[in-house]
């Protein structure tokens, strides 16, 4: 009866799943497989890693002078592992599922309002990107068809058709 298990399923989450209300089908399927048993858990698990490097301004400039070229080693540079257990997929930009998996690799630049924060407060022109460090057995990929309007605050769907292919 799904009424009985998702009455047990909220009481077990404090009542943060309720009836009559829409419910973020994402954040439930995270709840879900995170209360699964860890080694039916482990099959939907992987391992995302974020590096973060300072842009310096060598890295923009086209001289011949090798030594002003290679001066990327002195900034700041961080990895950072995170684990999931589902892939979300923006779509808004995207009409297939492999161009959308081929951006979440691409390096994004930071500057300007959106610089990134050192530890110690001071901002920095810095590029990031990702990859799938760790693939698991069974992945579960959430199509991102909302976007959120800051400025409004309103939650806006995409409705666009979005091809979902064989093979990654």
């Amino acid at each position: 009866d799904p009424e009985v298990f998702f009455y047990s399923f909220s009481k077990l989450h404090n009542g943060l799943f309720v009836t009559n209300e829409q419910q973020d089908a994402q954040e439930f399927l995270t709840f879900f497989l995170g209360d699964l048993p860890k080694e039916t858990k482990s099959l939907f698990e992987g391992v995302i890693e974020t590096t973060t490097k300072e842009k310096t301004n060598s890295s923009n400039n086209n001289n011949d002078n090798e030594d002003e070229n290679d001066d990327d080693s002195s900034g700041f540079i961080q990895s950072r592992e995170e684990a999931f257990l589902t892939l979300p997929l923006p779509i808004k930009d995207f009409d297939n599922m492999n161009d959308s998996l081929h951006s979440l690799s691409q390096i994004q630049v930071l500057f300007g309002d959106n610089q990134y924060t050192l530890p110690d407060g001071r901002k920095i022109d810095a590029e990031q990107s990702q990859r799938i460090k760790v693939a698991p057995p069974i992945l579960v990929l959430q199509l991102k068809r909302f976007e959120y309007i800051l400025s409004t605050c309103e939650r806006i769907k995409i409705n666009k058709k979005f091809e979902i292919l064989k093979n990654i």
